[in-house]
């Protein structure tokens, strides 16, 4: 309720309009990335690969609505206190820290695959990710011991 008064009161000016538009996108990532999350989670991969196109529409239109928000901030002088930016600003935090989980988790994914893929088809050059391979020992030359009997 409190957000509808909000947008209600800030509906006379342009860049409220702008930074409100900006907000609803920003949303609808957040909802996208946290909806991505549970598909990670339930590694429905059928299911990431037919989102990501809408995630990636949703960050360029974000992008593309961010510049003109920059641009007509710049040019009319506009105060960087609008109530609409400081949401967005929230909501961009949350964008952030959901993409960063799920980037994490799909590295963790990764590099769980490819050490147990090193398992079963190991590089005939060694381990990319461990130590460099040693060498035998030569044995020692010109010392023999001999027994006479």
């Amino acid at each position: 309720m409190g957000a509808r008064k909000q947008e209600v009161g800030t509906s006379d000016h342009p860049y409220g309009d702008i930074a409100r538009g900006c907000h609803s996108v920003a949303r609808e990532l957040l909802a996208t990335l946290q909806k991505e999350t549970a598909i990670l989670k339930g590694f429905r991969t059928q299911e990431l690969m037919e989102m990501l196109p809408e995630k990636m529409a949703l960050v360029q239109e974000l992008g593309s609505r961010m510049k003109e928000l920059q641009s007509f901030a710049g040019e009319s002088g506009t105060k960087q206190d609008h109530p609409e930016l400081a949401a967005l600003k929230v909501t961009l935090a949350e964008v952030k820290k959901a993409n960063h989980l799920n980037q994490l988790f799909i590295q963790g994914t990764l590099e769980y695959w490819q050490g147990l893929m090193t398992l079963f088809c190991p590089s005939t050059y060694g381990n990319p990710f461990g130590p460099a391979p040693h060498k035998a020992a030569l044995p020692p030359r010109g010392l023999t011991f001999s027994k006479e009997v």
